[in-house]
Order: C-alpha cells, then sequence, then structure tokens
C-alpha cells in the first residue's frame, strides 16, 4: 500500500510530534530515576544507560530512515506504541486510518 499525496502532507509533523512524545517519555522516565533515592548513583546510572538502550532501539525502528516509502510504516508503529493520541489521526485518509486499525506490530 502507498501512502496517498494527502496523508504524506501530514505524515511529517505527526511524526515530528510522536518523536517529541517518545523523548518527553525518556526524560521523564530518567528525572523519575534520578530522584529515587532507595537507588545508589551507580544503580541510577546503568538504569538509566539501560532504558536509553532500550529507547534508542526503538526510536531507530520508529524513527530511522524518513521517505515516502517507509511513511506508512512509521505511522502504524508510531499508532502501535502509543506515541499520538487517537484523535491526531483523525486527518488522515480513510484508507490509512484502516491500515493503521488493522496493524499490530
Amino acid at each position: 500500500m502507498h501512502i496517498p499525496e494527502s496523508d504524506w502532507k501530514q505524515f511529517r509533523p505527526l511524526r515530528d510530534k510522536a518523536l517529541a512524545n517518545l523523548c518527553d517519555t525518556v526524560l521523564t522516565e530518567i528525572i523519575a530515576t534520578t530522584a529515587d533515592d532507595a537507588l545508589s548513583s551507580h544503580q541510577k546510572y546503568l538504569k538509566i544507560y539501560d532504558r536509553i538502550q532500550d529507547y534508542n532501539g526503538q526510536m531507530g525502528r520508529i524513527f530511522d530512515g524518513y521517505s515516502r516509502s517507509r511513511a506508512l510504516s512509521q505511522l502504524a508503529m508510531i499508532h502501535s506504541h502509543h506515541l499520538l493520541e487517537p484523535e491526531e489521526f483523525a486527518g488522515l485518509s480513510d484508507s490509512t486510518r484502516e491500515y493503521l486499525a488493522q496493524c499490530h506490530l
């Protein structure tokens, strides 16, 4: 399936918002970890390091390779990881929204 022109034009802002949301999630988790007095400084560092590694892989799978040919698969991953609110997909075409609803990544 190819992404319709109207959806391609909306893809960049949706992708940028999803990336910002994922970054906010990571930073919130880091703040919570650094505030956890039950962990030593070294434990905090290790936990943050591990989570950044995990999130870095996730970011790469979802966001690397900005291109029209990858746009639908990236939207599907953004959708499956709940990086945007459902109403943020409302401006996409019916065919793209149906495709996203069927994808379970």
